[in-house]
């Protein structure tokens, strides 16, 4: 009879080390035993003696702010990314990186941009410290390629627009932009920031060199904590290293870098619905902004979905989201009609009070809000550099909350009809 080969059961240390080896094979994420990844708050972690491990938070090499950097890179395509604590930290540090490129340096800026860039901006110009000249264009304005080329000059490094605009939502020929800045001998670095239409547009796609964003916004989605990132594409990384370079040394010298525990929740709990919420956001948009095109007490709406709105074939033609959906975003700017800055006011404080929609300040999370870009994001702007922006005192810049819109047969859900029934209550009463 036949002895039996006895066979020894491997380790659960000898099972978990074959799967490492596997992973290392096929350039697998390392496998561990959590359902999801184990925050790390550390600030300081001890070096190898090659030096091959974390170092400083600050500095890089904090594992869950790897981890979510890592996921930004894949997610838009880029080569390098920096996650910050604001989105103002990121812009200020993508912008000062450029300057440190060469020097004296010159930045086109279309406008309108967020009212924080604007007055920072303003603020370089004005320093005699800073070596820097600033010009100011139009971001609508139908001669802008030309203006644009005219604007060039020997010590220009970069130019700066949104996508879209704040507060007014305007799209500028992104693919002629960028012709004309990397035709020129010095290839003029292209920086754009992505909040208000962020995972609706693909920078790099353009060929944007550098994208920002304000995540407090629509990554972060509950509006719980203040987030900023700046990546740069795969082609640009190439060609310029040392931008990369400066940026990350701004990130550790300026300190605003984003925790540990800011990066672990966004990366476990913000990243998995972040598509479906701009889904969600961008849906119900497009039923008010419908709802308040039609209204009589509005002068005039602006949102990339409608028919109307005055950059139709650019939203139509960078508007993509990775799965190749079309969306147009969460935000909506409307004017009202024969109002002043008290009655815009009056409206505003009307709908805080009485509904479900919120004044503050920041925008994309899950509730519905708006505010006056005249009084509050942009009210220490350069008044004349407001009227060409189209920044009137009769502005609202309204924020799509998350009540899911049902459009199969093209009438709201009654939680969204709630919404348009507290913005027609509000329009009567400052009108009455």
């Amino acid at each position: 009879m036949a002895r039996k080969k006895k066979i020894r059961q491997r380790t659960g240390a000898e099972a978990l080390l074959s799967i490492e080896k596997l992973a290392a094979a096929y350039d697998l994420p390392p496998p561990h035993l959590h359902v999801s990844d184990p925050i790390q708050d550390d600030d300081a972690f001890k070096r190898g003696l090659r030096g091959e491990y974390n170092l400083y938070s600050r500095v890089a090499g904090q594992p869950d702010v790897d981890n979510l950097e890592q996921w930004i890179c894949n997610f838009e395509g880029a080569a390098k990314c920096r996650v910050f604590a604001s989105g103002m930290a990121a812009v200020t540090a993508a912008l000062a990186a450029a300057a440190e490129i060469k020097g004296p340096i010159h930045i086109i800026v279309l406008l309108p941009v967020y009212g924080g860039t604007y007055m920072w901006l303003r603020k370089l110009t004005r320093s005699a410290s800073h070596n820097i000249l600033v010009t100011f264009l139009q971001a609508n304005d139908p001669n802008l390629r030309f203006k644009l080329s005219d604007a060039i000059g020997p010590a220009t490094r970069a130019i700066f627009f949104e996508m879209a605009g704040n507060p007014t939502l305007t799209m500028p020929d992104v693919e002629g932009i960028v012709h004309i800045a990397h035709k020129c001998v010095r290839d003029i670095m292209v920086i754009c920031d992505t909040t208000f239409l962020y995972g609706l547009f693909q920078p790099f796609k353009w060929g944007i060199d550098i994208a920002v964003a304000s995540d407090t916004k629509y990554f972060v989605g509950e509006s719980s904590w203040l987030m900023g990132h700046c990546s740069v594409s795969k082609a640009f990384f190439e060609r310029c290293p040392r931008f990369w370079q400066e940026l990350m040394e701004y990130s550790t010298e300026l300190g605003a870098v984003l925790g540990p525990i800011e990066a672990w929740l966004t990366y476990n709990f913000c990243l998995p619905t972040l598509m479906e919420r701009i889904r969600q956001q961008s849906h119900n948009a497009l039923a008010i902004a419908y709802f308040l095109e039609q209204h009589f007490l509005v002068e005039r709406v602006t949102y990339p979905g409608l028919g109307s709105y005055p950059q139709r074939a650019n939203a139509l033609k960078y508007l993509e989201t990775i799965d190749g959906k079309k969306y147009h975003g969460g935000m909506v700017a409307f004017y009202l009609k024969n109002a002043d800055f008290q009655r815009t006011m009056r409206f505003l404080y009307h709908l805080n009070n009485n509904s479900q929609i919120m004044h503050k300040a920041s925008l994309g999370g899950s509730v519905y809000s708006v505010e006056s870009p005249a009084g509050l994001s942009h009210a220490t702007c350069d008044a004349v550099d407001n009227f060409q922006s189209d920044i009137k005192n009769n502005l609202v810049r309204f924020s799509s909350g998350r009540i899911v819109a049902d459009f199969g047969d093209g009438n709201p859900l009654p939680e969204l009809s709630t919404i348009m029934d507290a913005l027609d209550e509000a329009l009567a009463a400052v009108n009455s």
